[in-house]
């Protein structure tokens, strides 16, 4: 018997056993499962948002050289190209 029939077997068993409860006692018990499936959401829900914030803190500043700025900008500035006509190379060939 896999997980999914003992589960079946499991709540077909305690529904012939609460079947025999009142209508405020059964509205009772819905009323709990429901919290605890909502609650189980919402738990999930703030681990997978804490797990993304973590991963972005992780990666927050993760450079693979941390360069000062005035060196950045040096490289930057000596990258730049003025006064020059660009080649452009045919799509059409």
């Amino acid at each position: 018997m896999n997980s999914m029939d003992a589960n079946i077997y499991l709540a077909n068993y305690y529904l012939s056993l609460l079947d025999t409860l009142s209508s405020k006692a059964k509205l009772y018990l819905a009323t709990r499962l429901m919290d605890s499936l909502l609650k189980h959401e919402t738990l999930a829900e703030a681990t997978a948002e804490a797990e993304k914030d973590a991963a972005f803190h992780r990666l927050a500043g993760a450079w693979a050289n941390d360069a000062e700025a005035a060196t950045i900008a040096s490289v930057v500035r000596d990258g730049r190209i003025s006064n020059h006509t660009r080649q452009l190379a045919s799509f059409d060939e």
